[in-house]
């Protein structure tokens, strides 16, 4: 048997049951493919010892010697340790557990902490977007890099000049002539000069998706659009609901799923009054030719009836079912069939 077998574990386990049956069941456990043999006392043991390995031996399997414990009086067994004295914990396990490091940072902020009578609360991250961004950073201090990317991004930033990264605390009066200087600022005064500036979100969203021009997008693609002249709190959300709404859309692609009747009782109350049919193979080729086999059973009865023959074809069946079930029951009232080409045909015949 394969080892990968997706069935290789309880089919060998069900091996081992049929192949230990001589062993008393208090003195035997098997699990999966570990096999476990526990006895209260020494001459108990060799005698399960030597039934079980002739039973194993009787059977043609065979035991790995570098996988097998014989007379211990201690033994690990499914992450357990077993002995007379009962089922214990592995210290290994529970040293991992105990012995877990505790960082010195966390162990400081439970130290402070203790100062306080406080209740904690989680609140999910899409509702916690009042974190602090350095709190968060997931590298230590002297990380290389971050250290390189925050370089890289001065570099772009000297690139692109002077731009307005802070406050300017500097008492400058002129401020209107400093935001047209400013390559941000100008375009925004260019939109609001020119009336180019929707406030409502309803308009950018109908500017993105349905106007002749830009077509009956996804969400994706309308966001993406959206996002490259607007950009505020909600904007996937909004788009989402925006063309999940639109009419041509919904019009168009319809529901993804398909309605279906919900499955009921099909009741049945005489003999004969519906037959299931049908044709299994094709098989291998009997000394007679036959290769299909007709399967009819009655709904209300149960009663089963089965007709080799050669081929599938409509006459085939047809003439099966003549000359046996319906010669000696009678035509049923409904057929029940999958349908298929020979049953049809048969039907019109």
């Amino acid at each position: 048997m394969a080892i990968h077998y997706n069935a290789f574990r309880p089919t060998f386990e069900r091996l081992m049951e049929k192949v230990l049956a001589g062993v008393p069941t208090e003195n035997v456990q098997v699990y999966l493919d570990d096999v476990l043999l526990h006895t209260p006392d020494f001459d108990t043991a060799l005698k399960s010892l030597h039934l079980a390995i002739s039973k194993i031996k009787k059977a043609g399997l065979k035991l790995h010697p570098e996988k097998c414990k014989l007379l211990c009086w201690e033994i690990t067994f499914l992450g357990h340790q077993m002995s007379g004295a009962g089922v214990a914990a592995m210290e290994g396990k529970v040293a991992a557990v105990r012995d877990w490091p505790v960082l010195r940072q966390v162990a400081r902020w439970i130290e402070q902490l203790q100062e306080y009578n406080f209740t904690i609360v989680h609140r999910r991250g899409g509702n916690h977007t009042n974190a602090d961004g350095l709190s968060r950073r997931p590298c230590r201090p002297d990380c290389t890099h971050c250290s390189r990317a925050e370089a890289q991004e001065v570099e772009a930033a000297k690139a692109w000049g002077e731009r307005c990264m802070a406050l300017r605390l500097d008492e400058s009066a002129d401020w209107a002539k400093d935001q047209r200087e400013d390559m941000e600022l100008s375009k925004i005064l260019r939109w609001l000069e020119g009336g180019r500036w929707w406030s409502p979100r309803a308009g950018r969203l109908e500017a993105n998706h349905g106007q002749p021009g830009v077509g009956h997008f996804g969400v994706n693609k309308t966001l993406h659009r959206v996002r490259r002249s607007f950009y505020w709190v909600t904007c996937w959300r909004d788009v989402q609901a925006f063309c999940c709404q639109c009419d041509p859309c919904t019009a168009r692609k319809g529901p993804t799923d398909q309605s279906r009747a919900p499955l009921q009782q099909y009741r049945v109350g005489a003999p004969v009054e519906r037959v299931a049919i049908d044709v299994l193979g094709p098989f291998p080729r009997t000394p007679r030719g036959n290769r299909f086999v007709i399967v009819a059973m009655d709904y209300f009865s149960k009663w089963p009836e089965a007709y080799a023959v050669p081929d599938q074809e409509a006459a085939m069946v047809f003439e099966a079912l003549i000359e046996g079930m319906f010669s000696r029951f009678g035509v049923p009232a409904e057929l029940h069939s999958d349908q298929g080409r020979n049953f049809e045909r048969c039907v019109d015949n």
